[in-house]
């Protein structure tokens, strides 16, 4: 009888101590591979909304002579947006699995993350006589949708 019993404390044993490793194994894994990609996708789904809400400040052109102070306040607050998530894109490559499948490669979201610091310092598009960094920024927007692996179109102006 004592040996029955020592069997089944080594079998509950064995059983919690095999729950305990998969439970840490299945945490390691969520924190190293899930939520760095997760993170990714969130950042992915903002920077596709940002470039959509506020398409209409970097496509269009404006004189910068005839911008009011709250014109101006608006255009800083995009060009800083757009800096902030460039920055959030390059911290996030780094805690980005080696091995992740139908995801951009690290080289690809740090030149997307080029491609929002460009953007965001052609805001405002300030040439009237001159359309080529409205169209710097639509090619801008097309990289960087291109680079992150963004199926949809966002520009709301189109040549």
């Amino acid at each position: 009888m004592s040996n029955d019993f020592v069997n089944m404390l080594l079998s509950t044993i064995a059983a919690v101590l095999s729950g305990v490793f998969v439970f840490f194994i299945g945490e390691l894994w969520k924190e190293r591979w899930l939520d760095p990609i997760r993170e990714f996708k969130v950042l992915r789904k903002n920077i596709e909304s940002t470039l959509f809400f506020y398409a209409n400040k970097y496509t269009v052109l404006k004189d910068i002579r005839l911008l009011s102070e709250n014109d101006y306040e608006v255009y800083s607050e995009v060009s800083r947006n757009l800096r902030t998530l460039a920055s959030e894109l390059v911290s996030c490559s780094s805690q980005m699995p080696k091995y992740r499948q139908r995801l951009p490669r690290n080289e690809d979201i740090y030149e997307a993350a080029i491609n929002l610091v460009g953007l965001s310092n052609n805001v405002p598009c300030v040439s009237q006589d001159d359309r080529n960094m409205c169209q710097e920024n639509r090619e801008y927007e097309k990289e960087i949708l291109k680079l992150l692996k963004i199926k949809s179109k966002t520009t709301v102006n189109k040549d």
